[in-house]
């Protein structure tokens, strides 16, 4: 039986993490909430070794502070429930207070996403739509056809055939050649472009 739910990969790093004396301010647990002058407003995922993981919104890959206690020391970061309120930046510069405001991490119009041409992957953009930084579409390409190879057993020629593939793309071609001398192989190419096969 599979879980549906995704895995907490913060919960397992806190699983095999020994229970220690606590080394950081309670504001630097994983759940809390800090502010960085240069991210704005983020959550602490959790703890590997001193490195302390941060996630903020506007940015897909969590950042690493591996000495948190210079970041604290630099103003790299501070508790979350600091004042957010606007200041003027000449205000700000004064006072040593200049923050930035929290952002919405969703970059992407309602207009971008029902341009998406496939139904799946549009319900996919609108459920993800507040975690979305960017919608790219490419459009289709025509690949490179050839003929099925006639060395291919007859049952395979045939099956394919009746699929209705009577030609392969290059890479699949490409792919044959490759198994077929013994070696490993990794195809990189657009959706539906008879990777599969």
């Amino acid at each position: 039986m599979t879980n549906p739910d995704p895995t907490d990969y913060a919960a397992l790093i806190r699983a095999v993490t020994p229970n220690s004396e606590r080394k950081h301010p309670e504001w630097l647990d994983p759940g809390q909430q800090l502010c960085s002058p240069k991210y704005g407003q983020g959550e602490v995922i959790s703890w590997v070794g001193n490195t302390l993981i941060v996630k903020y919104p506007g940015h897909s890959i969590p950042v690493l502070y591996k000495n948190w206690q210079q970041a604290v020391e630099k103003s790299e970061i501070a508790p979350g429930d600091l004042p957010t309120t606007p200041e003027s930046s000449s205000e700000a510069e004064e006072n040593g207070t200049h923050q930035v405001q929290p952002t919405s991490f969703s970059q992407v119009s309602a207009a971008e996403i029902a341009a998406i041409p496939q139904p799946k992957f549009r319900a996919i953009a609108l459920d993800l739509a507040s975690n979305l930084s960017a919608v790219r579409i490419t459009p289709p390409a025509s690949g490179s056809l050839y003929a099925i190879p006639r060395d291919l057993p007859w049952a395979l020629q045939n099956a394919l055939r009746g699929l209705g593939i009577e030609e392969l793309y290059s890479h699949q071609i490409n792919a044959l050649d490759c198994l077929r001398q013994g070696c490993d192989l990794s195809i990189v190419t657009p959706t539906a472009s008879g990777k599969t096969l």
